[in-house]
């Protein structure tokens, strides 16, 4: 009897002995998601070794061969009387041939293990001696000269010397089993049946270990089964007279292949939490969380479908920073089906998308219209025509696989788009993708030119079972594709092309009318996704000139607290400056710069490390220093500029709070500081010099006084002020010069009325600040020329101004302030748009560490240099903008 290895029980310590990471990562992701890897073991997994024994005869001349220099070696240290074995697991390709010795003391037995691997490409051989003692107490003594694959029982103690000759190794064994025999008796033997038995038991004491922990799995009726089939697929190709019997078995094996429902939910599961764990990771967590029915809804489409064309062994899967899949086989589906599979993803989505997102604007749920704009974008880039996107197989279906040239430019155009997109904002994802692409290039191209020649053969294309694939076809195939790879492939890969060839064969591209009319779905549905999308965000935003203006204004240079840096640390900041900013494509480029610029500025000035940025503060009137700065920049980011007196710095910065109530509170702290006049210098809620003692009782102020400058619009807002604008305009054309100044009187008491009335509706409401009322009432109204400095100075106190020296603010306070912006919130992100900063150099990374004590996330931000106010506006676009 044979059992199953389950690789999914072997140790991460197992999984190493092979010296591979690609071995081990491939392990820990085999346990994660419980899928079982190729293995093999130098234990064969069998019930007994007794069925297996042969004659020498039978042995092959090539192994014969193999084992004839070890054999030599071993009779000459005085082994004899060699007994064979033969075992073939073909559930893992593997083949062992054993020659086994004993010598005259009977104290030891040798044995030359041969294990031909076929799974992997090219197939693997090991070939080398072993020495055993046995004792009463049921240990062993085992001196091997292989690599460790497998752990030892307790029991066991192994001695290993990988790739050392019999010679040497005997001389170790023995002088270890000198060590033993002080203390143990061993188990002796004289005979052959001697010999046959005590092989035997140590054969159990290995399987019955790896039993026990799992790694040998009786095998199940569908095995068995598949074990059989396997057989005689390979006994039928052996009465045919192919050369290729093996091949044939694994067509078999891949043909019954059998996914079980538990491990298809289970791996179902995992890879969702694995995907919500990295998009975490790299996006909100909300969006990932959001983004997985999107996708799962996608993928049921593909789901649904293909078992309604009866694709067998389906398996639904999300992969992490990338989608979601499902795998399945049918090697006997039209190719018009091949096409209905692919669109049944997308094609719904974007359907749901649109009624989701019309729903969304008639109630007013923006959830609802984010969710459905992100299945309509998803969905349609996802019907982009490039492999391996759901768009790129309808095309491929359609038109490409019709010869093997198309095929081969169809793929290499893939290469280059999914390589050019990875670069322009991609992700690296892409470029694995395009990076795997390109390798199976020339075994692409093979496959389709076989196909290509094929199509003329008129096969048989299917068994009486309208799904395997007929014996006289495989054949024909299989010789093809060893002919196509004249350096060899191992069986299953072997059996893996043939069967993809054969499934490209059945999968006929449909007539050209159908196929025309495909494409018209194809490219008519990605027009669909675009146009409600676009429909959906400009409804969502009120216009298309605000949904233009959010996406241009939406900043992508990515900084975090732990993304800054100040180089000298601890060195006294520069009185004046002028700050150099660029800004680079890359967070390495930035840090390469920063590096690079330190000897240039040591002893003049200092340097400072933002995201993706790069700030270098400068005594003023400097030229020669800052033009070296400037042009080393400039050979790397066109977005470089210097802030000075006459040039000061604008950006973006957008932000994600923990939750809403945050998002709220901060809300309430920079929207009031926004929102005071500069004259009256306020201290940033970010600044490292905020009163703590009394900052409640200013905030409380500030939003007082936000809330009367609000006030302030209600002249405007009020019908008899509009109505005598009318009159007053009315007059004037008739030249009633009289009249005219007679309604501007008017109309000025009934400002001032309005104005009044507005104040006494805060005046009783206990959440604003009395003081601050009663100061701003003795304010002068707006557009007046009067200044009252004694009144500004007592506001501008009770607003929280930062710290005066000689009557004129502290630019230390001052530095982290922002001179002018302004602050949206849309649930929990944050938008700091038309900022503008008193000092570059010390105010971003101010705001961004409060940011960061406040929790926030997914902080992004772009700079722009602009004039001083009063001159012409100009920017400069950098590589992110």
């Amino acid at each position: 009897m044979f059992y199953k290895l389950d690789s999914t029980k072997i140790t991460l310590k197992e999984f190493s002995f092979e010296g591979k990471f690609s071995v081990t990562l491939s392990g820990i992701l085999g346990k994660i998601f419980r899928f079982r890897l190729s293995s093999s073991t130098d234990d064969p997994p069998v019930e007994s070794v007794f069925p297996f024994e042969i004659e020498e005869d039978f042995l092959p001349p090539e192994v014969a061969a193999q084992f004839e220099p070890i054999r030599t070696e071993l009779e000459g240290l005085g082994f004899h009387s060699p007994i064979f074995h033969s075992i073939k697991d073909s559930l893992t390709a593997t083949q062992y041939y054993w020659a086994t010795f004993r010598h005259p003391s009977g104290e030891a037995f040798a044995r030359i293990s041969y294990r031909h691997w076929a799974m992997p490409t090219p197939p693997r051989t090991y070939i080398f001696p072993v020495f055993v003692s046995g004792f009463t107490d049921g240990t062993w003594l085992i001196s091997t000269a292989g690599k460790a694959d497998m752990l030892a029982p307790p029991q066991v103690r192994e001695l290993r010397m990988v790739k050392a000759n019999a010679s040497s190794l005997w001389q170790a064994h023995s002088a270890e089993l000198g060590k033993e025999k002080a203390v143990k008796n061993w188990y002796g033997f004289t005979t052959t049946d001697h010999l046959r038995q005590i092989v035997e038991n140590l054969h159990i004491t290995l399987r019955d270990f790896h039993v026990k922990r799992g790694v040998l799995v009786p095998l199940e009726t569908a095995d068995l089964q598949q074990f059989e089939a396997m057989k005689a697929a390979r006994q039928q190709a052996v009465a045919t007279g192919s050369q290729f019997p093996e091949v044939h078995a694994q067509i078999e094996a891949l043909q019954r292949k059998q996914a079980s429902w538990g491990n298809a939910i289970f791996l179902l599961i995992i890879s969702i939490l694995c995907f919500v764990g990295a998009g975490s990771a790299q996006w909100d967590w909300r969006f990932a969380l959001l983004i997985v029915p999107v996708l799962f809804f996608h993928e049921l489409g593909h789901y649904v479908t293909m078992r309604m064309f009866k694709y067998r062994n389906l398996r639904m899967f999300f992969i992490p920073f990338f989608g979601a899949a499902v795998s399945g086989r049918n090697y006997n589906v039209a190719g018009w089906k091949k096409v209905i599979v692919s669109l049944a993803g997308p094609v719904p989505g974007i359907f749901l998308g649109a009624v989701l997102g019309g729903i969304g604007l008639l109630i007013h749920k923006t959830w609802m219209t984010k969710l459905a704009v992100i299945m309509l974008i998803l969905n349609g880039i996802n019907l982009l025509p490039i492999l391996p996107l759901d768009g790129g197989w309808v095309m491929h279906t359609l038109l490409f696989s019709r010869h093997y040239v198309l095929d081969f430019c169809f793929r290499l155009l893939a290469v280059v788009a999914l390589a050019a997109w990875s670069v322009f904002g991609g992700g690296r994802m892409l470029l694995y993708v395009a990076i795997a692409t390109a390798v199976s290039l020339p075994a692409a191209l093979k496959l389709a030119k076989i196909t290509t020649r094929l199509r003329k053969a008129n096969l048989p294309e299917v068994s009486v079972d309208n799904q395997t694939i007929p014996h006289l076809t495989a054949e024909t195939i299989i010789t093809e594709v060893r002919g196509a790879f004249p350096k060899g492939l191992n069986a299953k890969t072997t059996a893996q092309h043939t069967l993809q060839i054969f499934e490209t064969l059945n999968a006929r591209p449909p007539g050209w009318f159908a196929s025309i009319f495909y494409m018209g779905v194809h490219g008519a549905s990605i027009a669909a996704a675009l146009a409600f999308a676009g429909i959906i965000m400009v409804g969502e935003r009120g216009g298309f000139s605000d949904a233009m203006a959010g996406a241009m204004l939406k900043p992508h240079n990515k900084v975090s607290c732990s993304a800054m840096e100040l180089w000298p640390r601890g060195s006294e900041t520069l009185k004046q400056n002028e700050t150099v900013v660029g800004t680079f494509k890359k967070k390495e480029k930035a840090e390469q710069m920063f590096h690079d610029l330190q000897p240039v500025v040591e002893g003049k000035g200092r340097l400072r490390l933002f995201g993706q940025s790069v700030m270098a503060a400068i005594p003023p009137n400097d030229d020669e220093l800052r033009g070296r700065i400037f042009n080393l920049m400039e050979k790397s980011t066109t977005n470089v500029f210097v802030q000075s007196t006459n040039f000061i710095c604008s950006g973006t910065l957008v932000c994600a709070a923990s939750d809403e109530t945050t998002a709220k509170q901060i809300e309430n702290e920079v929207e009031p500081y926004l929102a005071i006049p500069k004259k009256y210098h306020p201290i940033a809620p970010w600044s490292s010099a905020k009163p703590s003692e009394n900052w409640m009782e200013i905030m409380k102020s500030r939003q007082t006084f936000q809330k009367l400058q609000s006030l302030e619009s209600k002249p405007f807002q009020d019908k008899e002020i509009e109505n005598i604008s009318r009159q007053i305009s009315a007059a004037k054309r008739r030249g009633d010069k009289s009249l005219a100044d007679k309604l501007n009187s008017q109309q000025k008491e009934r400002r001032q009325t309005v104005r009044e009335s507005a104040l006494k509706e805060i005046q009783g409401d206990g959440q604003f600040d009395s003081d601050t009322i009663a100061l701003y009432q003795k304010l002068p109204p707006p557009g007046s020329t009067n200044h009252n400095a004694e009144i500004d100075a007592l506001l501008a106190k009770r607003l929280g101004q930062v710290k005066l020296t000689d009557g004129r603010p502290d630019p230390a306070q001052l530095r982290n302030g922002i001179a002018w912006g302004m602050l949206s919130r849309k649930g929990t992100e944050l938008s700091l748009q038309y900022v503008t900063f008193n000092d570059v150099f010390h105010g971003p990374p101010a705001l961004v560490e409060w940011l960061c004590q406040k929790g926030c996330t997914n902080i992004n931000y772009a700079f722009h240099g602009s004039y001083e106010q009063g001159a012409e506006s100009e920017s400069e676009e950098g590589e992110e903008q």
